[in-house]
């Protein structure tokens, strides 16, 4: 398989070259529309929530039309106005993964974001998010992205941009743009179904990117309703796209100790937002509980034997050192950086998606206490991380 592993590897460089070339504000012949408008009202002093448009720093970006900004002290969830990319999340459409790269890439190196309201003054959607027009360093995220042909349009006429946007995403039309007439060079199109073990997709995802796959595991921890999944040494990732409060998911409610079968899974890898190789496009209908009630023992490690084979498992440590305590502002999330006798050092990370009552209060640590941790190992751009799920599974060494 290395022939597709360079082809893909290589088609990924020419995609991601191509859109950050189109990205470039000083070239007026690639986005003539996206070029010309500017913002025209003043926003120094002002706040979003309260007059309708505000500055803002970006949090997280989720797709190529939602991310998640810090407003006035909060963390809050925008829905980009007028657009609709491919999806890049629970499941995964053609250009998604494009799409998404050209929103967060923008947002992740603007030096100044704006968000403003419409000005029918309508701040959510029925899904309780925010809805805003994106502005980064002077330009409109939500018209450049339909005029690079990563969006179709939802709703604009009537609305402020909405003209600019409609002729945008007709030109896109006209010219065939990515999703208006191309094929996604990385998208597995077939309806294909792999049976394949967790080890398979660990030791081989590259193989099996895009593709669906049917895989058995046990549930050994769970980050909100996202769950990890193990079986025979190995575990992964599962991101499930439910983000509210614990409860059935779509007519199956997952218990760890449950051993599962889930049918037609994606397999994707993403780094930045969901720990690198995971599983997702979950649906209820996929999932068959094979068992329940298996008791879940951690694999015994120390931190100088993690590796990427690693990651996904639950795992156990003893008598750790806390040398950092990191919170985030805004958020309910914090990590530790830990160390053992020999100097190794390790990232114990409590995600923001662990519901309120599972959460560990960072103000009872302190550094310097010695501490025994367990909790699925997850990647993470700053390299492996284990994730703490439930409060009661870091304790302290008296």
């Amino acid at each position: 398989m290395l022939w597709r592993n360079l082809l893909t590897l290589l088609l990924t460089m020419i995609i991601v070259f191509a859109l950050a070339a189109c990205g470039k504000s000083g070239d007026d012949s690639l986005y003539p529309r996206t070029d010309a408008l500017t913002l025209d009202l003043d926003y120094e002093g002002k706040s979003y929530i309260e007059d309708g448009i505000g500055e803002a720093i970006l949090a997280t970006c989720e797709d190529g039309d939602t991310a998640e900004f810090i407003v006035d002290g909060q963390q809050i969830r925008v829905r980009f106005l007028s657009i609709d990319t491919p999806e890049a999340s629970h499941h995964y459409e053609p250009w998604g993964r494009e799409a998404t790269n050209f929103a967060c890439s923008r947002l992740e190196d603007a030096e100044t974001i704006v968000l403003e309201r419409n000005f029918d003054g309508s701040h959510r959607d029925t899904y309780g998010r925010y809805l805003g027009f994106i502005w980064y360093d002077g330009r409109l995220l939500n018209l450049e992205i339909v005029e690079a042909g990563l969006a179709d349009v939802r709703g604009a006429l009537g609305v402020k941009y909405g003209t600019d946007i409609f002729d945008a995403w007709l030109d896109a039309q006209t010219e065939g743009k990515y999703i208006h007439g191309e094929d996604d060079p990385l998208f597995d199109y077939s309806d294909t179904i792999y049976d394949v073990t967790i080890e398979d997709i660990v030791r081989n995802y590259e193989d099996y990117e895009f593709s669906r796959v049917t895989v058995q595991g046990v549930i050994t921890a769970k980050i909100g309703n996202h769950i990890f999944i193990e079986h025979e040494g190995y575990g992964i990732f599962v991101y499930t796209g439910h983000e509210d409060t614990e409860s059935d998911l779509e007519g199956i409610m997952l218990n760890v100790g449950d051993f599962i079968e889930f049918e037609g899974a994606q397999v994707i890898y993403d780094l930045q937002r969901y720990g690198g190789v995971h599983l997702t496009d979950y649906s209820g209908n996929r999932i068959t509980i094979l068992e329940t009630g298996q008791s879940i023992t951690p694999h015994e490690i120390t931190i100088d034997l993690i590796n990427d084979q690693l990651i996904g498992r639950y795992v156990s440590l003893q008598n750790l050192t806390i040398i950092d305590i990191d919170i985030y502002p805004y958020t309910d999330q914090f990590i530790l950086t830990v160390e053992d006798e020999e100097g190794n050092t390790l990232f114990i990370h409590q995600h923001r998606q662990v519901f309120n009552y599972h959460q560990l209060d960072p103000e009872t640590l302190n550094i310097g206490d010695v501490i025994n941790v367990e909790g699925p190992l997850r990647d993470s751009p700053a390299g492996i991380q284990l994730m703490l799920t439930r409060a009661e599974h870091l304790s302290t060494v008296e």
